[in-house]
């Protein structure tokens, strides 16, 4: 018996050993990269694919879109295509779609474009500003790509733990676009880090300004949205911040750049939209630059 015991001992051993030379090797092979983002490396068409993959999932587990010509889908198609303008980044094909679902306060953005929002939360906001807040807020997660820095950041983990792990599981998940997808999908779930919530709030609340909406109208919206498990503002995660932490933040933001002077600026403060807004092209942001005013850098705005 004692003989059987050392036997599985010196097994264990030979199988840490080997693991740890093929570790070796896989190092030895790769040049080391400098942070997180080289580890994980993926296209935007990557991004893109990972994105449909996500949107029809979405789809199938809320009960499907309104119709292109619902009066609600009409509304957030255009209001969200304002946002999809000032993109810096001109080749993602940015959608925005209304979840068939008056049940659920959410609102999603995929890697790669798509973005939902359900029935219930377009019902609402109370007016075009509460909802271009949400819809900003939601371009502005694809704007800085956080679905993509999240799996990068999972990667970078998972290669701290253990890179053969990581290794193997990639390769029976099958492919890059399916690790994303299933990243996003629990993004989807459990929400956003503090940090990125706050992000794309700050961009969104800019945004607003920039197309002449009332920014203010993005603190009352945090208000309806609350904390509570039915709500976007805050979900499992205790990293998230609260629904009051994030209206302070938006408050402090919209004085300390004088949003509502630029909002002014742009024919504004308004609760209500104003379409009269040039169409997206591959030169977004000089186009964006030539008809929205837009302080200039360290400008106090």
């Amino acid at each position: 018996m004692r003989e059987l015991h050392q036997s599985r001992q010196k097994q264990r051993m030979l199988a840490a050993c080997t693991t740890l030379i093929f570790c070796s090797l896989i190092l030895s092979l790769s040049p080391p990269p400098p942070a997180h983002a080289a580890l994980f490396e993926m296209s935007e068409q990557q991004e893109i694919q990972a994105g449909q993959q996500v949107a029809a999932q979405a789809e199938r587990e809320y009960g499907g879109v309104l119709p292109p010509n619902d009066p609600r889908s009409i509304r957030v198609r255009a209001i969200g295509s304002q946002f999809a303008i000032l993109s810096s980044r001109p080749h993602i094909p940015f959608s925005y779609k209304v979840l068939n679902n008056d049940k659920i306060l959410n609102a999603f953005a995929a890697p790669g474009g798509p973005i939902y929002i359900t029935k219930r939360l377009v019902d609402t906001a109370s007016n075009d500003a509460e909802l271009a807040y949400v819809l900003g807020h939601e371009t502005g997660h694809i704007e800085h790509k956080h679905v993509v820095e999240a799996a990068a950041k999972q990667q970078e983990v998972a290669l701290g733990v253990g890179i053969l792990g990581s290794v193997l599981s990639r390769g029976r998940n099958g492919n890059l676009v399916g690790g994303v997808s299933n990243i996003a999908f629990s993004l989807w779930r459990s929400g956003y880090s503090r940090h990125d919530e706050a992000e794309a709030d700050a961009i969104g609340v800019r945004w607003m300004a920039w197309l002449g909406y009332d920014p203010r109208a993005a603190i009352a919206m945090l208000g309806k949205l609350g904390d509570g498990p039915d709500g976007i503002v805050q979900r499992a995660l205790a990293d998230h911040p609260s629904s009051s932490q994030r209206q302070n933040s938006v408050r402090n933001e919209i004085n300390t750049e004088g949003l509502i002077d630029i909002a002014r600026h742009n024919g504004g403060p308004r609760l209500w939209a104003n379409f009269n807004t040039p169409r997206r092209t591959t030169q977004a942001s000089s186009t964006a630059n030539r008809r929205y005013y837009i302080p200039a850098p360290g400008a106090r705005r």
